[in-house]
């Protein structure tokens, strides 16, 4: 994938803040420029996949009402250990924009299972949708 990829034009657009404050700071944004640099392959390509239903026009789960929402979910390799894949899941709604468009995500990786913050694998994923490229 890269960030013109059909079917992700509507990833809400984020600022080098918005990431900074979705991951409780910029540790995880420093690390996700360096997990980029390991999966992008000499292309520009970048292994996500995205799954919609199109058949959903309204979804509760609790409190939760969300109108259009649609999940991305992406595979990332492990730094510490090539054997080892997490696999990202970001769920996203449409019909809202910024901060407010990403509902919650999920990594498969130990600091991934936090309910505030992110990990860098989430981080690295919202960056390369969110922005279009990972900042310098």
């Amino acid at each position: 994938m890269n960030a013109e990829v059909p079917g992700l034009d509507d990833f809400p657009i984020l600022s080098a803040d918005d990431l900074v404050i979705y991951a409780l700071g910029t540790y995880q944004v420093q690390q996700a420029r360096s997990y980029y640099g390991e999966h992008i392959k000499s292309d520009g390509s970048y292994v996500i996949e995205v799954c919609r239903e199109p058949n959903i026009n309204d979804f509760s789960v609790g409190t939760f009402n969300w109108i259009n929402p649609w999940l991305l979910r992406g595979r990332i390799h492990s730094r510490h250990s090539s054997r080892r894949i997490y696999y990202v899941y970001i769920l996203v709604e449409r019909a809202t924009q910024g901060l407010d468009a990403i509902l919650g995500h999920y990594c498969s990786c130990i600091v991934g299972k936090r309910t505030l913050g992110c990990c860098s694998h989430v981080m690295s994923i919202i960056m390369v949708h969110g922005m279009g490229q990972i900042p310098k």
